[in-house]
């Protein structure tokens, strides 16, 4: 294989790997929850990703280094949507935290709200 050939199946490869973290980030802030990803993954999997990393730019490798460096970003915005969506804290310090409003209470608003209403 050519080295250029080479080249381009790693930058593919990469981007696969890289960009299904796409619709993970996108799913746990459209649900407002991570609770389904162990911290021990997230975590094990930040460190192999920030690892290889610096293997690729001790190796000038652009395509490991381009791939690696894009999926430790994606995987800390998890680490940072996990940890916001499950402490009620966000990464900044400032509460998140909103009262759910039950069906029943949304009713009872409604009636109380159209009693007051003269026809």
């Amino acid at each position: 294989m050519s080295k250029d050939l080479i080249f381009y199946l790693g930058l593919i490869a990469g981007s696969c790997t890289t960009f299904a973290f796409i619709p993970q980030v996108y799913h746990i802030w459209k649900h407002r929850s991570a609770k389904d990803l162990s911290w021990a993954m997230v975590t094990v999997f930040s460190t192999g990703a920030l690892l290889w990393l610096c293997y690729g730019v001790q190796n000038h490798d652009a395509p490991v280094v381009a791939a690696n460096a894009i999926t430790l970003v994606l995987n800390l915005m998890v680490i940072s949507l996990k940890w916001k969506f499950s402490t009620g804290i966000d990464p900044a310090g400032t509460s998140n935290t909103t009262r759910k409003v039950s069906e029943g209470e949304k009713c009872r608003k409604s009636i109380i709200r159209s009693s007051h209403n003269p026809i």
